[in-house]
């Protein structure tokens, strides 16, 4: 692949660090192909030799766009979470997913996993007729969940649309109810896209939220006695300058513009999101438009956790091959 030029494959974040209070600059470089480097793992192009490769075929594809957040999700991470948990999966855990939205998830993990038990719970009511004998439903609102203290190994929770105090409430409520030595995973989508031209920084004005959820969390984290934070970022290409990855993402990002329309009652601003909308494809390829999904995870292990937590980078990314 190689090392690119590209304001996308070679940029500076400055990645906040509460650790000791200071902002570290960390240069994410595209390495040579499946070359490991500190911060970023590259993927190996040949569909064949991933796990989770891109939909092969026209029915692959529309069965992605009923999910496309999950499926484009474990593509980029080629797992469907990050801590550290596999054995005890394949033993028999208790895993609580949280806000589960379509249930692809819960029901690729309880197949991946038959000896764990899978709770699942969201705040809308749950639409799956499927009936899986390790899994059981909840429908249960953001707070006082209804579970014991203690209970779960892992409590994954993803790609959710709440408020600060809402989150503080979910926060609060999984540290409670996950094990000692469990694992509290979180999923979030920036919710605001990169090196954007004109157009699409209309569409973060109009669409997004004016702070990014991510930066919220993890603050919200740490303030909430959350250390020993491990933090992972996939970068993934938006339009057909990013391929088929970038082609589904553009897919994704005009399945929430018709959401948003269906919302607007002035046709004004309905024509504005069709000319942002037409325009978008040609910019996100002129000035490499892209956007971050954010994982952070943490152990629920009381005392010291330093051996654990040194395994684990704080900050790594996933960059996505073209």
């Amino acid at each position: 692949m190689g090392v690119s030029n590209s304001i996308f494959f070679r940029r500076v974040n400055a990645i906040r660090d509460e650790y000791n209070g200071r902002r570290r600059g960390t240069h994410l470089d595209r390495d040579p192909q499946t070359t490991p480097t500190r911060y970023a793992r590259s993927f190996i192009i040949n569909g064949s030799k991933m796990r989770y490769p891109l939909p092969l075929n026209a029915d692959e594809e529309k069965s992605w766009l009923e999910d496309l957040q999950h499926y484009l999700a474990r593509h980029l991470w080629q797992n469907n979470f990050s801590s550290p948990i596999e054995n005890l999966l394949r033993r028999g855990a208790r895993v609580l997913d949280l806000g589960c939205g379509t249930t692809t998830w819960s029901f690729e993990m309880a197949k991946d996993y038959p000896k764990s038990k899978f709770s699942v719970v969201d705040f809308a009511p749950i639409p799956t007729n499927k009936h899986v004998k390790n899994i059981e439903f909840f429908q249960h609102n953001h707070g006082d969940l209804p579970f014991e203290d203690n209970t779960f190994d892992l409590v994954f929770v993803r790609l959710v649309g709440l408020s600060e105090e809402e989150w503080k409430d979910v926060l609060k409520d999984s540290y409670r109810i996950t094990s000692a030595g469990g694992w509290i995973e979180f999923m979030q989508m920036d919710s605001r896209f990169s090196n954007c031209g004109p157009h699409l920084e209309k569409w973060n004005d109009m669409v997004a939220s004016s702070d990014s959820t991510c930066d919220k969390l993890e603050d919200l984290l740490l303030k909430r006695n959350f250390p020993n934070l491990r933090h992972e970022v996939a970068i993934v290409p938006i339009g057909s300058w990013g391929k088929k990855t970038g082609e589904l993402l553009f897919a994704y990002m005009r399945h929430l513009l018709c959401k948003v329309k269906s919302e607007i009652s002035q046709p004004g601003i309905i024509d504005e999101l069709d000319e942002i909308m037409e325009r978008a494809d040609q910019e996100c390829a002129q000035h490499k438009t892209y956007g971050s999904l954010h994982r952070t995870t943490r152990s629920a292990m009381s005392g010291d956790t330093s051996t654990i937590i040194s395994e684990l980078p704080y900050f790594k990314c996933h960059y996505i091959p073209l």
